[in-house]
């Protein structure tokens, strides 16, 4: 894919358009994921294509390093059909200047404070207890006996397709594939730890509870199930305080 013209004065169709494309020849996601994840995100990328310190050479040489490094999940088809020598990046994307690429932080010149030795723990110290609840990623949408193999970032969803054979089945509690945490697995799952440990001094919650449907996620949806497991916690955990951080999956659209 060719990207034409200054990036800055690009309309926000071309912007769409010329991500989407790089999603696709880079064979991401389908249509369908690209698509719908760079539309979410339409005001951050004008933002970055508007304010945009690089031209379109060092930003595709970008992207040659980081389908090499790993640094981003997907298969490099395309580049693997096109370029021979896969160490030329700046020779594939004609780049010139790399100084573009180049920055320098210089750390402010005040020391570090002394560290502070804390002295061993008597054996007779009080403790407390603490639950620490992260990631829980449960997905309104999970059916059981779905496809759990449907080349989508989330599966295990009526709108996941048949299952190809037995093996790609969706389990009743869950599923280690591309799938997220059904509703009655997260409930099972608190109510056993309220009940097993009734003396829990107090709860860490950081967040991350929407499902990796990052190609349609809405403000709506990550506020129902926001308060969904709020709810939940008061149910299992009604005398227990709770002190909660958002995650990266709980804005719309995700990282945002």
């Amino acid at each position: 894919m060719e990207v034409k013209g200054n990036m800055k004065n690009a309309t926000e169709e071309q912007i769409v358009d010329g991500i989407v494309g790089i999603c696709l020849n880079l064979n991401m996601y389908s249509e369908k994921v690209c698509r719908g994840v760079v539309t979410e995100a339409v005001p951050d990328f004008i933002h970055m294509f508007q304010n945009i310190r690089i031209d379109r050479e060092n930003v595709c040489a970008l992207f040659m390093i980081i389908s090499r490094t790993g640094f981003v999940r997907f298969k490099v088809t395309y580049l693997k059909k096109y370029r021979k020598d896969p160490v030329a990046d700046y020779e594939y994307c004609n780049i010139g200047d790399i100084t573009k690429l180049e920055w320098s932080l210089t750390p402010p010149e005040t020391p570090k404070p002394p560290v502070e030795v804390l002295p061993p723990r008597q054996p007779d110290a009080p403790t407390l207890k603490v639950l620490h609840i992260s990631d829980f990623h449960w997905d309104p949408e999970y059916l059981s006996g779905s496809n759990a193999v449907c080349g989508d970032p989330l599966c295990c969803r009526a709108s996941s397709g048949e299952p190809a054979d037995e093996s790609a089945v969706a389990g009743y509690w869950g599923d280690y594939r591309d799938c997220d945490l059904p509703l009655w697995t997260l409930r099972n799952s608190l109510e056993h730890v309220g009940a097993t440990h009734p003396d829990i001094d107090f709860i860490v919650w950081t967040g991350d509870l929407p499902p990796h449907d990052v190609w349609e996620t809405n403000e709506t949806e990550h506020t129902n199930i926001i308060q969904d497991m709020t709810n939940l916690l008061v149910e299992f955990f009604p005398s227990t305080p709770v002190y909660g951080a958002i995650g990266n999956h709980e804005s719309h659209p995700i990282n945002a």
